[in-house]
């Protein structure tokens, strides 16, 4: 069977209307999903970012129909009747619907209910008689017709009534829920009253019932016929009076043609024709005039018809442009001389409608991502241009650092579409490079929200349509979504370039639609490090006259000097001090390791004999490395020199060396002790770093020492067995130790009861397997340190790809996100619902709960927390009885019904303290 889809809500009232091709109920089986970001300072000011994990929340089937419209017709004796009616699926699953009808007087004998698949109003007597249809889409409708048998006995005034209901077999075979304010089965009464008098029946219809946007000409046709017992006058020229108000998006094109019975009376291009006694007289109202603003409108005038004659009125119609996806539909109202007074009076005017014909703007996807080329705040973007935005550059980045390109995913279709975002494999960057995808705001990573393992940009409405606040909207109309492409950069690679990745966006509609755009990083600049004697280096930000040039005799700039900048004296048993300063001359934080020598080409901790090197901090402690360092800060240290008593009058050269496991920055001091035999004076001597997965790559922040936990969900969306998965798992730092467990009991949460996978794990077709990841750190892994825990495996139907980046600091926040159920959206958990990381299903209308509980579990202060969530796709803030809250610091205001981000600018978290915020949203309906 052919089926129409359109809006449900639009259908019962007027006889003109524009529906949307998506629906507006959110649809059984989606998945809300949903992850906070977060972003703070730690005590070294340096900015880092973390996310929670991910919950999921299932839409449950809900089902509600509705049936269109109630009618009232004369009729004849022995005679026929049509009803058309209109059953819409307003539920927001797929279902199918049981017909019935029931007469209450004995004015007619019959009724049968057929299909109106070509949607003319004319029952297909081809198809048969049915008593059920579906099954049909949320959203989508199906046209009848009651086709009823007039009794030979019935007598002029006689009424009768046939009620008409549609039942869902989902709510009666299997009990699913109703639709709040929906109804499981809907009923139309349909009234006659016998009448001798003369009866004027009439239907649209049109050649075509789909088409693009511009398009046509397309035909419509109005036949109308008298099925009473009596002719109509012919001597008065207004014995039928029409009205056809064109839907919005619809143009009348004129080549009025009309026809009776008897033959064509001819096409009508000054207004009106007469041919004997048939007379026809039309007008018509193009959009823009004071009675028809925004709609054409075509009026006729005609003569009646005598018993049992047809006639037909045909025009042309045009679609115009700019049209998004959508159906367009329209009703003709008619009224005529019921009373055979020779005139439509003013009570028989518009008294009746035909059948309802919708015409199917046909969807045209089509995507561009490029640069935006926008104004402050993303204003006054452009969307069409593909040359001049095509390429984002950043200048240089420093190693190890992140690197955040922005990029806008443009709808240039006339349907509301999702874009999937890849990252292509031809990307140039280094080797060991992990790449995220952002919203708008950089901190909250992009889901898949379409169920194919890709990260998309949920749904963009048409071009030309109004944009929510979270999108961005073109200089021409176009909504787009902003999105940020980071890249973190090994520490140890610099240099060369430029480097390139380009970021794929593709139509989920249409996957033969997509567009690329550039990211390039023009090279990586190499990190540096400063190591002198007696004063710091000067930077950038700092002033230090008295090292500042090579000239200086502090060992300024890059080594190794061509003499010792520095020589002390000392005699043997004796031993010496170098006062020495580590500067970072680099734009990132690093941490740095000592050495020595006396031998250039540097080779580690080579000295003469009876010498002897430590390195102490200022209180005398020996140390053999750097804490983090922030750009431009420096560190004082101390080198101290022992010379035994066996070594005599010599010049020792001393290569002081300083260098980064992480960044391979490293610079060396040219310095020498000369040892001179001087008078002992007293006894002693002296001296002085096609499964589905939710989010593959996550990001997370740890300690020297601990470990962290990234969870991953994958889901085997198919029909097939999956046995015999291996995972293979690489850490691309030393250090760094990584283990896969499987969520052996099922809670949504790592524990002591989930088991480590050391062999294979299979998939059941329609499951979803939780595994967790276990990174853990050595206590002697540098600050800074980025690693990448890949996890890959092979099966039939593709590659799986999980990459988790761990970045090892002195300070961590732990996100946790959970969720609880609020059917009655009062802002209340549930009687048996509690918050938790676990999944459960909510009907369309119903609230959902989360919180958001940051922690740090760090030593140190955390500052200038920052937690960023958003609604996810299909829902809206919920405001209601003390949500959405936070019980440290501020929420930006949210509205009840809106979209876009919810911030809470928590301020500082101290050790072991936790900061907790609450919102809701509601489910689409």
């Amino acid at each position: 069977m052919h089926y129409i889809r359109y809006f449900f809500g639009l259908i019962v009232i007027f006889y003109l209307f524009v529906s949307p091709l998506s629906y507006a109920l959110t649809e059984s089986g989606t998945i809300i999903k949903n992850q906070v970001g977060a972003t703070y300072k730690d005590s070294n000011n340096i900015t880092r970012s973390t996310a929670s994990n991910i919950v999921e929340t299932f839409v449950q089937p809900v089902v509600s129909v509705t049936v269109s419209a109630d009618q009232t017709k004369f009729v004849a004796p022995s005679g026929t009747v049509r009803f058309n009616h209109i059953i819409t699926n307003t539920g927001n699953d797929e279902d199918s619907f049981t017909l019935s009808t029931s007469l209450s007087s004995t004015a007619m004998t019959s009724i049968a209910i057929y299909p109106d698949e070509n949607n003319d109003g004319i029952e297909d007597e081809s198809l048969g008689i049915i008593s059920s249809i579906g099954p049909l889409a949320p959203g989508e409708s199906y046209h009848v017709v009651l086709l009823g048998a007039i009794s030979p006995s019935a007598s002029n005034g006689d009424t009768g009534t046939v009620s008409f209901t549609a039942t869902s077999q989902s709510f009666a075979n299997n009990a699913t829920t109703v639709l709040s304010g929906g109804a499981s089965s809907a009923i139309n009464t349909d009234t006659v009253t016998v009448t001798n008098l003369p009866i004027i029946e009439m239907t649209k219809s049109m050649n075509q019932n789909e088409g693009a946007s511009p398009s046509g000409p397309y035909v419509v046709t109005l036949s109308y016929s008298n099925v009473g017992l009596t002719d109509m006058s012919l001597t008065q020229t207004n014995g039928i009076m029409l009205s056809d108000e064109l839907p919005v998006g619809m143009r009348f094109n004129g080549n009025v043609t009309w026809s009776l019975s008897s033959g064509i009376i001819g096409d009508i291009s000054s207004g009106s024709v007469s041919e004997g006694d048939s007379d026809l007289s039309f007008t018509s109202c193009i959009a823009g005039a004071p009675s028809c603003l925004s709609q054409d409108k075509v009026s006729f005038t005609l003569d009646g018809l005598s018993s049992n004659q047809r006639a037909t009125i045909s025009f042309e119609v045009m679609i115009d442009s700019g049209l998004v996806a959508s159906r367009l539909t329209n009703q003709v109202t008619f009224g005529y001389d019921e009373d055979n007074d020779g005139i439509v009076g003013a009570s028989e005017q518009h008294k009746y409608k035909t059948n309802t014909v919708p015409f199917t703007i046909t969807p045209l996807h089509a995507v561009v991502a490029n640069t935006g080329g926008c104004g402050a705040n993303d204003t006054a973007c452009n969307a069409t241009d593909n040359i001049n935005y095509e390429l984002m550059t950043v200048a240089n980045a420093a190693q190890g650092s992140r690197v955040s390109f922005t990029s806008y995913i443009w709808n240039l279709g006339n349907d509301e579409d999702t874009f999937n975002l890849e990252l292509l494999p031809s990307s140039t960057f280094p080797a060991g490079t992990s790449f995220m995808i952002y919203a708008g705001n950089g901190v909250v990573p992009l889901l898949d929200n379409d169920g194919d393992s890709k990260v998309d940009t949920g749904v963009i409405p048409a071009a030309g349509s109004t944009c929510p606040s979270y999108l961005i909207t073109a200089a021409g109309s176009q909504c787009g979504a902003k999105v940020i492409v980071t890249a973190t950069l090994p520490p140890g690679s610099f240099g060369g370039g430029p480097y390139f990745v380009a970021l794929q966006a593709t139509s989920s509609s249409d996957t033969s639609q997509s567009d690329t755009v550039g990211n390039q990083l023009t090279t990586i600049a190499q990190s540096t490090v400063d190591i002198t004697i007696n004063y710091p280096s000067e930077t950038s930000s700092t002033t230090q006259n008295n090292c500042d040039n090579v000239n200086d005799g502090c060992g300024y700039g890059a080594g190794v000097e061509g003499a010792a900048v520095v020589t002390n004296t000392a005699n043997p048993s004796t031993s010496t001090t170098f006062t020495i300063f580590i500067t970072n001359t680099s734009t990132v934080a690093d941490t740095y390791v000592l050495d020595f020598s006396n031998v250039i080409p540097f080779s580690s901790k080579v000295l003469t004999s009876g010498f002897t090197v430590v390195y102490t901090d200022t209180n005398g402690t020996p140390i053999t490395n750097i804490p983090l360092l922030l750009p431009d800060e420096s560190i004082e240290i101390r080198a101290l020199v022992s010379i035994d008593q066996t070594v005599g009058i010599s010049t020792e050269n001393l290569y002081f060396k300083v260098s980064s496991p992480s960044t391979g920055a490293e610079d060396t001091v040219f310095t020498a002790v000369s040892v001179e035999l001087i008078n002992i004076v007293g006894p002693g001597g002296g001296g002085d770093q096609c499964l589905v997965i939710g989010t593959p790559n996550q990001s997370g922040v740890t300690q020297p020492g601990r470990a962290t936990i990234y969870k991953h969900i994958i889901d085997n969306n198919t029909a097939e067995t999956y046995t015999g998965v291996s995972f293979s798992l690489l850490d691309s730092e030393p250090g760094f130790t990584s283990m896969i467990y499987l969520d052996s009991n099922g809670n949504g949460e790592f524990d002591g009861n989930d088991t480590k996978i050391d062999s294979t794990v299979d998939f059941a077709p329609l499951t979803e397997v939780t595994i967790f990841l276990k990174v853990t750190v050595d206590s002697n892994v540098p600050l800074n340190t980025v690693n990448n825990s890949s996890i890959s495996a092979t099966v039939s139907c593709g590659d799986i790809l999980m990459v988790d980046s761990t970045t090892v600091a002195n300070i961590s926040m732990r996100i946790i996100k959970e969720q609880a159920k609020d059917a009655g959206c009062d802002g209340i958990v549930d009687a048996g619902s509690a918050y938790s990381l676990n999944s459960f299903s909510v009907a369309p209308g119903e609230c959902i709960l989360y919180r958001l509980t940051a922690e740090n579990i760090a030593i140190e202060d955390a500052h200038e927390v920052v937690l960023t969530d958003a609604t996810p796709a299909f829902t809206t803030f919920k405001v209601v009885g003390g949500i959405p809250n936070i019980d440290k610091g501020s929420i930006n205001i949210i509205s009840d019904g809106s979209t876009g981000a919810i911030i809470g600018n928590v301020g500082t978290v101290a050790p072991g303290e936790r900061a907790v915020m609450e919102f809701a949203i509601r489910v689409d309906d």
